[in-house]
């Protein structure tokens, strides 16, 4: 097993990368200067996302998943599981997920 981390630039100059597990964890203006918005950054990210193969997992916070609802990006064929932090409600617009409860003031996972 390989782990890497890509950022928004490595996803643009390496189209043929198929991973088997895709996590996107945070979103934040790091890139904007390349990208111009926020939603061209996110579609840039969601790449990697779209390219997981379908037998893989993707991982994800909810607001994660919730962006992808807002800027109306494809659902991608590998299943999404989503994590939801003290007592968050998991989105639930976006397409089936599955779920995981994180209560970080007792570390418990669900």
């Amino acid at each position: 097993m390989h782990v890497i981390e890509v950022s928004s630039f490595q996803i643009d100059l390496a189209p043929s990368i198929n991973p088997t597990v895709g996590v996107l964890i945070n979103l934040t203006p790091d890139h904007i200067d390349r990208h111009g918005t926020m939603e061209n950054y996110f579609r840039a990210k969601w790449k990697l996302m779209l390219a997981t193969v379908e037998s893989g997992s993707l991982i994800m916070p909810r607001r994660i998943v919730e962006y992808a609802k807002q800027y109306g990006m494809p659902f991608p064929k590998a299943p999404i599981t989503q994590i939801v932090v003290d007592g968050e409600t998991p989105y639930r617009e976006y397409g089936p997920t599955r779920v995981v409860h994180i209560n970080s003031r007792q570390g418990i996972v669900s």
